[in-house]
């Protein structure tokens, strides 16, 4: 049994979305995130001081994300910040080495599913300025993914 805290780092998109008339504006979702997972795995030993151990994980994440539209054509306008929850889930596989009788040195590739992330709902008047206004009801999104490859000790005691 493991419990772990996650920093996922930042990620991210960007698209365009063709205005007729208006131009191809830039849009830029840029999210944060991270979680509290616990999880489980198994030590199989491949010799006396090396093993490998498969490893699943659930948790909670929180991503922050913010969004722009528009600064390629000189005009930027914001989405609403929004934070959301989500349920989390890994796994993968490590191959670790018995340094001492306490500690191991382990190398992970792991997968995890982070949910989505999305900016606020544009409202109504939605943001605007001199050169261009955003509908109301916009809103930029992305289902998140990410593949960490991390060096790590292990301590028992």
């Amino acid at each position: 049994m493991r419990a772990s805290y996650q920093y996922f780092g930042e990620f991210r998109a960007s698209g365009f979305a063709n205005f007729p008339g208006v131009g191809n504006f830039r849009q830029d979702l840029k999210t944060r995130a991270h979680g509290f997972l616990v999880g489980v795995g198994a030590d199989f030993n491949i010799t006396n001081a090396i093993f490998v151990e498969p490893i699943a994980e659930i948790g909670v994440g929180f991503l922050h994300s913010t969004g722009q539209q528009g600064a390629n054509l000189g005009a930027p306008n914001n989405f609403p910040t929004q934070d959301n929850t989500n349920f989390v889930a890994g796994g993968g596989v490590a191959i670790g080495y018995h340094a001492t009788r306490n500690l191991d040195v382990l190398l992970s590739g792991n997968y995890y599913w982070l949910g989505r992330a999305d900016t606020g709902v544009t409202g109504n008047p939605a943001p605007a300025n001199a050169l261009f206004a955003m509908n109301p009801g916009e809103q930029l999104q992305a289902n998140l993914q990410v593949f960490t490859l991390t060096v790590g000790a292990r301590a028992r005691f």
